[in-house]
C-alpha cells in the first residue's frame, strides 16, 4: 500500500474516533430510541398503591403498638400523639427498609431501567414505586389529620412524592428518576432510631452516638452528593426527552428541584444542630 493511501487510512480513522469520542460526551435521548413512554398496568398500580396506604394506616393502629411494647414498657404511659408518632416512625423504616433494598436494584441493575430510563417496562420497579406511593399517600393523610407532630415540610414532602411516584411508577415516565430517588431512603432508619433514642432519654449510650454519626454520614454521601448528581443528571433528561408529555415533565422537573431544595434544607438543619451541640459542649 502507498503511503498516500496509508494517510488517506489513517485520517478516516482519526475521524472515526473524534466522531465517536463527540457522541459519547453527548448525552443519549432515549425518546429517539424508543419513542414516547407507553404506561402498563395504570390501574392495577393505583389500587396496589391505595389498598397497601389502607393497610399502612391498619398496621399504625392496629399492630404497631404490641410491637413497641416489647421495646417500651413505658409506652401505655406515653400520651396518644406519642404513641402515634412512634407507630409511624416503625411504617416509615419498614417502608425505607424495602424501598431502599428495591432502588439498588432498579437503579443500577434493572435491565430494562437501564435501557431505557425514560420509559422501560420493570415489574419490579412497577411493585417497588407503587408500594412508595402507597406509603407517601398515607404519609400525606397522617401529616395532615396530626400537624402537630410534623412541620409543613413534611406536608410539602409527601405531596411531592406523590406526584413523582405516581408519574413514574403509576404512568411509567422517567422510571430511573423515580428509583434514584429511592435511594434517598438509606438515612431514614437511622433518623427515625435517634428520635426514638431521643424520647427514651438514651442521649449518652453509644448506640446514639454510633445512630448520629451513621445518619450524618449517610445523609451527606445519599442525599447530598448523590442528590448533587441526580439534580444535575435529571435534570438534563427532563429537558432532553421533548416526546414525553409536558405534565409529566413537569412533575419530573419539579421533583427534582424540590428534592434538592428540602435536603439541603434539611442538611443546613442538621449542620445547625450539629454547631450547636458541640458549642454547648466546650462551654461545659
Amino acid at each position: 500500500m502507498s503511503r498516500s493511501a496509508w494517510d488517506e487510512v489513517l485520517a478516516l480513522e482519526l475521524r472515526r474516533a473524534e466522531s465517536r469520542s463527540q457522541l459519547s460526551l453527548q448525552m443519549v435521548v432515549y425518546c429517539e430510541l424508543f419513542g414516547v413512554p407507553q404506561p402498563y398496568l395504570v390501574a392495577p398500580a393505583i389500587l396496589f398503591s391505595s389498598f397497601t396506604a389502607l393497610l399502612a394506616e391498619v398496621f399504625v393502629s392496629y399492630v404497631s403498638a404490641p410491637l413497641l411494647r416489647l421495646v417500651d414498657s413505658d409506652f401505655d404511659r406515653r400520651g396518644a400523639e406519642q404513641q402515634r408518632l412512634w407507630g409511624g416512625r416503625l411504617v416509615s423504616t419498614i417502608h425505607a427498609c424495602v424501598a431502599f433494598s428495591g432502588a439498588v436494584y432498579t437503579t443500577f441493575l434493572d435491565p430494562q431501567i437501564l435501557a431505557n430510563p425514560v420509559g422501560g417496562h420493570s415489574i419490579a420497579w412497577k411493585l417497588i414505586g407503587s408500594f412508595s406511593a402507597a406509603y407517601f399517600l398515607w404519609d400525606l393523610s397522617e401529616c395532615l389529620r396530626y400537624p402537630a407532630l410534623y412541620g409543613r415540610e413534611y406536608v410539602f414532602h409527601a405531596c411531592v412524592c406523590i406526584a413523582a411516584y405516581a408519574t413514574s411508577a403509576w404512568f411509567n415516565t422517567f422510571p430511573w428518576l423515580g428509583s434514584f430517588g429511592l435511594l434517598y431512603e438509606a438515612s431514614t432508619p437511622f433518623v427515625n432510631l435517634r428520635q426514638t433514642l431521643i424520647s427514651l432519654k438514651r442521649t449518652n449510650s453509644r448506640l446514639f452516638r454510633m445512630t448520629e454519626m451513621t445518619f450524618f454520614l449517610l445523609f451527606f454521601f445519599v442525599r447530598i452528593c448523590g442528590g448533587a448528581y441526580f439534580l444535575f443528571y435529571g435534570l438534563q433528561m427532563v429537558l432532553a426527552e421533548h416526546c414525553v408529555a409536558l405534565p409529566h415533565r413537569l412533575v419530573a422537573g419539579m421533583t427534582v428541584l424540590s428534592s434538592s431544595a428540602l435536603n439541603t434544607f434539611w442538611f443546613i438543619q442538621i449542620v445547625r444542630r450539629v454547631i450547636k451541640n458541640l458549642t454547648t459542649k466546650k462551654k461545659d
